[in-house]
């Protein structure tokens, strides 16, 4: 199956799904590409675990989003995790125009999409969910 973009029209606007084989890398690309500032990449732990080079190869290839790890399942949802990543994103001056990737359960991503909202009123982010649960969240 070759990589497919859908678009899912919802009350509350559109979103824009990828399927397929490839579809995981050209993500990063597609959204990191022709983007002034920078992008960093949060991924639950044990997904990383099992998926680290696929991941880290991606990242090359999109040419540097920075890779944060956060824990897998309800232990992601913490201030201390929200605070870790607010410093991140000072760290790395994720600036305004950047771009957050969750790639994760439904913990990991809303974690993220917090993080992202609060980070300087708010930054586009992407969710890569990796569970069924957190697809249809």
């Amino acid at each position: 199956m070759s990589e497919r973009t859908l678009d899912w029209r919802h009350a509350r606007g559109t979103c824009s799904l990828r399927l397929g084989c490839g579809a995981f890398e050209s993500l990063f690309a597609a959204q990191v590409e022709g983007r002034r500032g920078a992008a960093v990449c949060i991924v639950e732990a044990q997904v990383l675990d099992r998926h680290r080079p696929r991941i880290e190869q991606a990242l090359r290839r999109a040419e540097g989003p920075v890779l944060l790890e956060v824990p897998g399942g309800e232990g992601a949802k913490s201030f201390r995790e929200l605070e870790r990543l607010l410093e991140a994103f000072a760290e790395i001056r994720l600036p305004r125009d950047g771009v957050a990737f969750a790639v994760g359960g439904g913990a990991c991503t809303d974690l993220v999409g917090l993080a992202a909202a609060l980070w300087m009123r708010g930054i586009p982010w992407v969710a890569v969910p990796t569970t069924l649960l957190a697809l249809v969240d």
